[in-house]
């Protein structure tokens, strides 16, 4: 019995992309976003430019795209809200986030803007704005844009310190002092308020202030290399050459920064869950399975609790060729969630292709029964029945999925073969009519029509020189034994006996290598077509 590819539900497990029409996600991007509905709060927004997508990775370039479309319908859907404003505005911050955490910058700003000016309570659009207006070297803008958020917040220390940053670099040290000595007035021991103390101190040539500014914050963020640097300076100052040599020598770029929840919004943007499971995603479709599998990992080490990662991560390791570990993740994820339909299908099929047929048509109809209307689903355990030796099990199955839309021609071959099963043949053979009706190409089809048609145990099913017609165009388009065997078939049918054991030892010598029992039925059927008249196949049902 063949199965359908391992893994196949894998992208059930992943939200995908849902662009109209033939849209690609750079299509999507590529054009400006759309006007806000007309209303007075919505009068003074900017529009948001198209960003340039050159050197961003294919799952980036989707992930922006999604973070579009979400802003397009909260933009179609505001006025229906009742408090456009407030509808609007996360719309457009969280498009700027996206904008701005892979460095966006002209996108990100008038996203931003537009999300402060909507809601103007909210001193996180003004923090954003002020990131990427320093990011982008306008640094009185930037100090300004703080200076809002400061206003709804005026102990926001990441805001207090990227600010004073700003003065240091313009060399406004009266104004960054006072800006650091409120970051440290708040946060007395933030590494962050802390280190600009100390570069305030050294700016001003107060050594000692500075070293020990520098001295705390280096003891509180000791990874934070670059404290080495400005404490060596300090050591420097105070003539203190031996100490100031031991940390100049241990300086590099690594700096401190303030912790905050924003910042680590930005940065799980670009490392986070979503994004690893697109990559995943992506490698997996390419057929990169051990590259799919480390994204699926990072995504869990993002979100550990997230089934779809989980989930997707069997998927590759499955393909990967690493069955016993994607089984135990399947095992995981039913462990919490029991009755979650893509661990039931994948960890149902996984365990069929090992064999343990008992083991994964318990879990197949688990999955069918959570997902009834799934033809895919009833296919699948339709299949497995199959397998353990029960057909007329596996006829309700296939008989659905066939009544679903299934396009798999197994679903049609298994009705059919059902059908005989249930000596059905008359209903059998109107399956197959059907099938080869819309569907003449298959030759897997036209094959089983045949076949039924020249062996049928119900002679009045039978129709002799129609079986012929069909036998010689499928084995003339795939000459293998089994096509030669139901050209031979078709052929004692109709009583061509002579020409139908000249087939039937084509069919032998090409054979050689036949189970026993298999050589035996071969060699019965020779024998019936040389030596009996008429040589057809035997008929089990008399008709009156």
């Amino acid at each position: 019995m063949k199965h359908r590819p391992l893994a196949v539900l894998l992208l059930l497990a992943i939200t995908v992309l849902g662009l109209p029409g033939s849209a690609t996600a750079q299509d999507l991007l590529a054009r400006p976003l759309p006007e806000p509905p007309e209303h007075p709060a919505l009068a003074a927004l900017e529009p948001v430019p198209a960003p340039s997508l050159e050197g961003l990775e294919a799952a980036v370039v989707e992930q922006l795209a999604e973070a579009r479309l979400e802003a397009e319908r909260r933009l179609a859907t505001s006025l229906a809200a009742g408090e456009p404003a407030a509808a609007v505005h996360l719309a457009f911050g969280r498009l700027g986030q996206h904008y701005h955490a892979y460095g966006l910058l002209a996108a990100a700003e008038p996203a931003y803007r537009n999300a402060a000016r909507l809601e103007p309570d909210d001193p996180a659009w003004p923090f954003y704005l002020g990131r990427v207006l320093h990011e982008a070297g306008r640094l009185d803008e930037a100090v300004a844009a703080y200076g809002e958020a400061l206003a709804l917040h005026g102990e926001d220390v990441p805001a207090l310190v990227f600010s004073g940053e700003v003065r240091l670099e313009q060399a406004r040290t009266a104004e960054a002092a006072e800006l650091a000595a409120r970051a440290v007035a708040v946060a007395p021991r933030s590494p962050a308020a802390l280190a600009l103390v100390g570069q305030v101190a050294l700016a001003e040539e107060r050594y000692q202030d500075a070293a020990a500014a520098l001295e705390a914050a280096l003891a509180a963020a000791p990874a934070a290399a670059r404290l080495h640097y400005l404490l060596g300076l300090a050591y420097r100052g105070l003539g203190r050459e031996e100490e100031a040599r031991e940390h100049l020598v241990q300086r590099s770029e690594v700096g401190v920064r303030p912790t905050d929840p924003r910042l680590e919004a930005l940065e799980a943007l670009r490392t986070g869950e979503r994004i690893e499971m697109l990559r995943g995603r992506r490698a997996f479709d390419v057929g990169r399975y051990e590259d799919a599998a480390r994204h699926f990992r990072r995504a869990l080490a993002a979100a550990p609790d997230s089934t779809p990662a989980r989930v997707n991560l069997a998927a590759a390791l499955t393909a990967a060729g690493d069955r016993a570990t994607a089984l135990a993740e399947l095992e995981r994820v039913l462990a919490q969630e029991p009755g979650n339909v893509t661990a039931l299908y994948n960890l149902g099929t996984l365990l069929v292709a090992e064999g343990r047929l008992v083991e994964g048509i318990e879990r197949l109809r688990a999955a069918v029964e959570g997902s009834p209307q799934d033809a895919g689903l009833q296919l699948e355990l339709a299949e497995a029945l199959t397998g353990l030796g029960a057909p007329v099990v596996a006829f309700p199955h296939y008989r659905r999925a066939l009544e679903l839309g299934s396009a798999d021609e197994r679903a049609l071959l298994g009705t059919a073969a059902g059908r005989v099963a249930r000596r059905e043949y008359a209903e059998a053979r109107e399956v197959l009519e059907a099938g080869h009706a819309a569907r003449p190409e298959s030759g897997r089809i036209a094959q089983a029509l045949a076949r039924l048609l020249a062996a049928a145990p119900d002679p009045q099913v039978r129709d002799a020189e129609r079986a012929v017609s069909l036998a010689e165009a499928v084995h003339a388009a795939r000459p293998t034994p089994w096509n030669a065997e139901t050209v031979a078939l078709a052929l004692a049918e109709a009583g061509r006996c002579d020409e139908a054991a000249t087939w039937q030892r084509r069919v032998i010598e090409g054979s050689a290598e036949s189970t026993p029992p298999r050589a035996a039925e071969l060699a019965a059927a020779l024998d019936r077509y040389v030596t009996q008249r008429p040589c057809r196949p035997p008929v089990e049902i008399q008709n009156d």
